[in-house]
């Protein structure tokens, strides 16, 4: 056995092997990456323990069998089919990479021979999970917009609402938008970084979602009010954090400045608790979140029968296929008569 294999051994607190434990395997694989940074260090290592649930990371690495993983991998689908209070197919993915980056690494340092993590087989696509996304669309009509708007007495806020309300960013983006990345000349943003609930600043997750989308009237209003606020104000260093612990620092200056000029840290609409709801109530508009926004967009583009394919490049999406079984929900409050028009276009009457 090689004399780094056997100093890693002390390292960790032990002589046999056997009884090393994938968390403290885990903790010996991060600290191997170069360049990571301790907060990164600090993010994997909570990951790792909310991913498998506290239950796994204590056991021996040697204990691990294929049929257990697998065992494993299924429970975390299936605890609650319907209504997913456990895993979607997507998180327990993340579940798998986990373990077994960690197995990964104790082969190649020939604590066990073999990963068995390798066989486990991918899960199927989650179809309830599509059926709960459809049920979950509610866009705000125009009138609902419109009395939603009134009521909010923040104007930064106000703003905010209407910009997402008919550009379709999600939350963080919006957040991230720095004047960088704004043509007020030919109308439009590009769409490149994503605020995170931690406060990071990061590139936006799938190729499709580096967009450049082009506004309407409504939103470039807000961006010329914003422009007064903070166009003029001198640039600040962000550091933008990437895959593969890899990093950059870029001069900007936010589009979107809380009451102290200073740059947003979360991409939430307000952390006044409960302010949101709040608002909702004084409008007498039924619940739901300000995600809703996004979808208004969606929806009011398919109602005016916009190319599904301009709409996706818009919207961040690699395909149509999304907005087909996602977005296309009407808003019968603003067409009540489309399907009676829709008829006698097709020379039918009710």
């Amino acid at each position: 056995m090689g004399v780094s294999v056997v100093f890693l051994h002390y390292e960790l607190g032990t002589k046999d092997v056997a009884q090393i434990t994938t968390e403290q395997l885990n903790l010996a694989r991060q600290a191997t990456v170069k360049g990571t940074k301790e907060e990164l260090i600090e993010s994997r290592r909570n990951a790792f323990y909310e991913e498998l649930k506290n239950d796994y990371g204590k056991q021996a690495i040697k204990s691990f069998t294929t049929t257990q993983l697998s065992k494993l991998e299924r429970s975390y689908n299936k605890a609650h089919p319907i209504f997913f209070s456990g895993c979607a197919a997507s998180t327990v993915t993340e579940y798998t990479k986990a373990i077994n980056q960690v197995l990964e690494f104790a082969t190649e340092r020939r604590y066990i021979k073999f990963n068995p993590a390798k066989e486990l087989k991918k899960l199927a696509k989650d179809t309830i999970k599509l059926l709960k996304q459809v049920s979950n669309i509610n866009p705000f009509s125009q009138k609902e917009l419109s009395r939603l708007l009134d009521v909010i007495h923040v104007p930064q806020v106000k703003d905010m609402v209407t910009f997402l309300a008919w550009t379709g960013l999600r939350h963080g983006e919006l957040k991230a938008l720095a004047w960088e990345d704004v043509d007020l000349e030919n109308r439009r943003i590009y769409v490149r970084y994503n605020l995170t609930r931690k406060g990071n600043m990061k590139l936006v997750k799938t190729e499709a979602g580096v967009r450049t989308v082009e506004l309407l009237p409504a939103a470039l209003e807000v961006l010329i009010k914003q422009k007064e606020k903070s166009y003029n104000l001198p640039q600040r260093n962000e550091v933008i954090f990437g895959n593969n612990q890899k990093s950059i620092t870029v001069q900007r200056r936010r589009v979107f400045l809380s009451r102290d000029n200073e740059p947003y840290k979360r991409p939430e609409l307000t952390t006044v608790p409960k302010q949101w709801e709040k608002w909702l109530i004084e409008a007498e508009l039924e619940h739901r979140p300000a995600y809703q926004l996004r979808h208004t967009y969606a929806s009011r583009m398919l109602m005016k029968r916009v190319p599904a394919t301009w709409l996706a490049k818009q919207m961040g999406h690699a395909d149509t296929n999304m907005i087909a079984k996602i977005y296309g929900k009407w808003l019968q409050e603003d067409e009540p008569d489309f399907m009676e028009n829709l008829a006698k276009s097709l020379g039918q009457h009710y």
